[in-house]
């Protein structure tokens, strides 16, 4: 019986990958590490960094296989909308970028519905702020497509928020100093201003 536990970091999509299978876990560890272990040599057991078991599964006996379950994915289900002209809504309704994206992507995608409502799914995952940080990255990038878009958080995203938040302390440093200065004219007057009368002691 192997015991050992090994660390493996979990996909964006929420599965971990054992050997060449994929399985899925619940998505509130997407994108984190949790620890698997193969027992008896049949049963492969997931935990989350305190050791408490997550899932047990029978291991996969073939090669590049998923084993998926449906209620790892709850959590998300319900609030994604499943018409098409309300998904669009929700999609441009939540994000600052959401609009460009969905008409950009209507011109590159046969399914723009498709990447937008599995773009929505990663709210569980990131705050809006930074998936808005994202759109703004894959439209000046022209990525629109929810597996590159899953690339790029995958391999730029702390980049990209750092970036940003570089950008916005710029720019929140220069409104400040522009601010000091305005002050600074205002406190600054000609010596007409104090009259005539105005005595000085030597």
């Amino acid at each position: 019986m192997d015991l050992e536990l090994e660390i493996r970091t979990v996909s964006t999509d929420s599965f971990v990958m054992v050997d060449t299978n994929r399985y899925s876990v619940p998505v509130q560890f997407a994108d984190r590490k949790v620890k698997v272990r193969i027992v008896y040599g049949y049963l492969l057991e997931i935990f989350d960094l305190n050791l408490v078991l997550i899932k047990r599964y029978l291991l996969l006996t073939g090669r590049y296989e998923k084993h998926e379950v449906p209620d790892d994915y709850e959590a998300i289900a319900s609030k994604v909308p499943k018409s098409i002209p309300e998904l669009k809504r929700v999609f441009e309704n939540t994000f600052k970028h959401g609009r460009n994206f969905y008409e950009l992507s209507s011109k590159v995608t046969k399914q723009p519905s498709f990447h937008a409502r599995e773009f929505l799914k990663l709210k569980d995952l990131y705050s809006v702020e930074d998936l808005d940080i994202i759109l703004k990255h894959c439209i000046e990038n022209n990525i629109f497509r929810i597996e590159n878009i899953k690339s790029t958080i995958k391999e730029k995203y702390l980049n990209l928020i750092i970036e940003h938040e570089k950008v916005e302390l710029s720019l929140s440093k220069k409104t400040a100093t522009k601010h000091t200065l305005n002050n600074e004219k205002e406190l600054i007057r000609e010596l007409s201003y104090y009259g005539k009368g105005a005595h000085y002691d030597s």
